[in-house]
């Protein structure tokens, strides 16, 4: 009904995933599960020595973030830094895991700019846990019979991203491309402004576009 040249379609995806971490290790390649559930009854634990009287402090460990009972903390008047500094220390001795900070100061943490970007990117103050959690390469909470998402390697990050249709000459990139680059590129093509929370840019040049 539109006419070949008359329409666009664009292709892509929220996430990638990891190999199945059994299936790597009859590879020999380091992998493994990751209790995340384990991980907040032993946080609670080492809190519990400190801060007796609160109860569980660590309401879940979820997405790789913890969140905290705030209404705990703020009607006993807790120290929260200390709460998020301690849970901070633990994490980083659990062997599977390979950074920990609190997310609010993640930009002065000693992490690699890449990884750092990807933290600060994915906060939400309102939304997001206070202590995020980056595991080591190939490990993730969902057992040994699947596989997850939600890491910052490339095998969860790196994902397609087809245009084809109206507007678009054959070609291809190598060049560093985002999701975020999809509506800029759209707005681009069709000279209208971009959407008011739009971070990305607009692809164009290697002979993309026309």
């Amino acid at each position: 009904k539109v006419g070949k040249g008359n329409y666009l379609v664009f292709l892509s995806a929220d996430h990638g995933a990891m190999n199945n971490a059994a299936f790597l290790q009859d590879r020999r390649i380091p992998a493994g599960s990751w209790d995340a559930s384990a991980t907040a009854k032993k946080l609670n634990h080492v809190l519990a020595k400190e801060y007796p009287e609160a109860g569980d402090i660590v309401k879940t460990v979820m997405n790789y973030q913890v969140f905290f009972n705030r209404d705990v903390i703020k009607s006993k008047q807790l120290d929260f830094d200390n709460i998020k500094q301690t849970v901070v220390n633990v994490l980083k001795e659990d062997p599977s895991v390979l950074y920990a900070c609190d997310m609010a100061k993640a930009s002065t943490e000693s992490i690699p700019e890449e990884v750092k970007f990807r933290i600060i990117n994915g906060y939400n103050r309102e939304r997001s846990g206070d202590v995020v959690i980056i595991l080591k390469p190939n490990f993730y909470a969902h057992g040994m019979k699947g596989t997850d998402h939600g890491a910052w390697n490339s095998y969860d990050t790196h994902i397609p991203l087809v245009f084809m249709g109206w507007g678009i000459k054959h070609g291809a990139t190598t060049k560093q491309t985002f999701m975020t680059d999809i509506a800029p590129t759209i707005a681009a093509m069709l000279h209208v402004q971009a959407p008011n929370g739009c971070v990305g840019k607009a692809i164009f040049g290697n002979n993309i576009c026309q």
